[in-house]
């Protein structure tokens, strides 16, 4: 069974990512002329302590839990301790740097407060509220401090949780804490803020107790994708997501463990986001697009449905259609929820290099049904309020969200493309039905229905066409290329073909060389009603035969060769196969 996990790559050619799968953000150079990025909370100023701001500890903790200890807790007294709990973030220039000196303190919005007494008993748990309040219960006359956990949840009509751990600490928990200090017999107040730690100099931006704000960032841009998508669809439930960052986390691709990521990334299979942290490098924590990028790849996962196969890719690159969905569906999400249709990466010494794009205007070549940028740019059109020449639609988010959701598409034969999307959106309303093939047509897709009937747009290759073929009488020919890329999810290397059964039958399922290069390595992947029914890879040359049962269903054929997939174009070339089903 092939497994991917969803990571981004930086620059119009990328390689393959770290652990086989998606992206962190879509990789362009600055376009010119975008404005800066509009922050998506106003800039507060903190309420004043009644006592000094402590420092604070950002070093990974683990989770406070109860002591063992036998001394009896002390009694809650209906005496309160309150507070506001705030964080730095620092916005984007208009290229997509860092703006240190443009830093703004803004409220960690619904994160989880703790109060401990000198043993660290847990004796009290609050949330903060959409401005950083809390308030706390606490026993009168006692030790206490305050600390703020890097966890987000909700368990009402909706249910989250996400925190914020190191990976390359064994998953210890991020927290700033207070100091110990005696609760006396009054009322009192306690602020606490995590500070970005970058004017303290650029040699201590690399020591991790320095870089406090940090989880409180990315949490921040974890509330702003799971506002948007509460506000745009029914309650949910989604099962927990861990966010692992660590300014050990760079772009060498290795362990995880180590801090060697590759690039930020979506693992579906430990429902945990990956998230770079080198100083110099590559930061992603005040990258809010990347950051919620990646959450778009969690919703697909979780709510919706990916089929993508993961892999290196750019916004001008010619892709499987499944992942050029959920790449543009992932940079759509991200510039709508910025309020502007920017996407923005920063990245280089001191955050001072970067990009902005602009998915409301953009001329970047490739244009089609299997260019991420196309269907980035249709999603945020069918969002936006601002039409013009070819856009006519002004639909807000919960359309698009409710498409994805919609059971004719989870479950729809069809996999994952901008056809199946584009299908159930114009099932679903009226003013998409009228207008939507019209900005389909504007980026150069032409086909129709959920199976991309009668598309045109080749992307220069022939082979790519018709979207899916079909078997009649049990055969079919299906045709791989690595003319666009010697990668497994370029356009072209993979090819599909439809057939339905209408009773239970054992067949032999034959791929067989019929044309091209003289050594082929085909491999075949078969799905039933939209969901995997077998695999087969057996690394045979020229041929693939298995015996399989096939049941009532539709059913997609996959076929690839690998040896126009293995990132080596001297050993693949146009090499064609024919399928054959014989009864058995």
């Amino acid at each position: 069974m092939r497994t991917f996990v969803l990571c981004l790559w930086l620059g119009f050619l990328c390689s393959a990512c770290s652990n086989g799968g998606s992206d962190n953000s879509p990789g362009t150079t600055p376009s010119p002329g975008v404005t800066p990025t509009p922050s998506m909370a106003p800039s507060v100023t903190p309420i004043p302590s009644v006592t000094p701001i402590p420092s604070v500890t950002p070093t990974p903790s683990v989770t406070p839990t109860p002591s063992s200890s036998p001394t009896p807790t002390p009694t809650i007294s209906g005496q309160t301790i309150s507070g506001r709990i705030t964080f730095d973030r620092v916005p984007h220039t208009a290229v997509g740097s860092l703006d240190y000196a443009d830093t703004q303190v803004l409220p960690a919005r619904n994160v989880q407060v703790v109060l401990l007494d000198s043993t660290d008993r847990v004796l009290a748990t609050a949330v903060t509220d959409n401005d950083g309040n809390y308030q706390l219960e606490t026993p009168s006359e006692t030790n206490v401090r305050v600390a703020v956990d890097a966890v987000m949840a909700r368990a009402d009509d909706y249910q989250w949780h996400f925190e914020v751990v190191d990976n390359t600490s064994n998953g210890a928990l991020y927290s700033i804490t207070g100091p110990i200090e005696a609760s006396g017999s009054d009322n009192s107040v306690r602020n606490l803020h995590a500070p970005s730690g970058w004017n303290l100099g650029i040699d201590d931006y690399n020591d991790i107790t320095q870089r406090p704000a940090a989880p409180f960032a990315i949490l921040d841009a974890i509330y702003e994708a799971t506002d948007a998508l509460a506000q745009a669809l029914p309650g949910f439930s989604m099962p927990d997501c861990t966010l692992n960052w660590s300014y050990r986390n760079n772009t060498v691709q290795g362990q995880n463990v180590n801090g060697d990521l590759g690039t930020t990334y979506y693992d579906p299979a430990q429902k945990a986001i990956f998230i770079l942290g080198d100083a110099d490098g590559d930061t992603d924590e005040y990258d809010y697009s990347v950051l919620q990028h990646e959450f778009m790849h969690f919703v697909e996962d979780v709510l919706s449905r990916s089929d993508s196969i993961g892999g290196g890719h750019s916004l001008i690159s010619k892709l499987d259609m499944r992942v050029a969905f959920s790449e543009g569906l992932a940079n759509g999400f991200a510039a709508i929820l910025n309020g502007a249709g920017i996407y923005s990466d920063s990245q280089g010494v001191g955050q001072q290099d970067g990009y902005a794009i602009s998915f409301e205007d953009n001329s970047l070549p490739n244009a089609g049904w299997f260019n991420e940028n196309s269907i980035a740019k249709i999603l945020y059109d069918i969002f936006d309020s601002s039409n013009e020449v070819g856009d006519l639609l002004s639909l807000g988010l919960s359309p698009i969200l409710e498409a994805i959701t919609d059971p004719n598409f989870t479950q729809s034969n069809a996999l994952s493309s901008i056809y199946l999307f584009s299908s159930v959106l114009r099932d679903r309303d009226p003013q998409a039905r009228s207008f939507l093939q019209d900005m389909l047509e504007k980026e150069q897709i032409f086909g129709t229905g959920e199976y991309g009937a009668g598309e045109t747009n080749d992307g220069g290759l022939t082979t790519v066409l018709p979207v899916y073929d079909a078997l009649n009488n049990d055969t079919g020919t299906l045709c791989s290329s690595n003319q666009i890329d010697d990668s497994v999810n370029a356009l072209g290397t993979a090819r599909f073909i439809t057939f339905s059964e209408a009773s239970t039958r054992t067949v032999q399922l034959v791929v067989r060389r019929e044309s091209g290069r003289v050594t082929t390595d085909p491999n075949a992947y078969l799905f039933r009603n939209g969901m995997p029914w077998g695999e087969f890879v057996s690394g045979d040359e020229n041929v693939e035969t298995v015996s399989i049962v096939l049941v009532p269903g539709d059913y997609i054929l996959e076929v690839t060769d690998d040896t126009n997939q293995d990132g080596n174009p001297f050993t693949g070339g146009k090499n064609c196969f024919l399928v054959n089903l014989f009864l058995l």
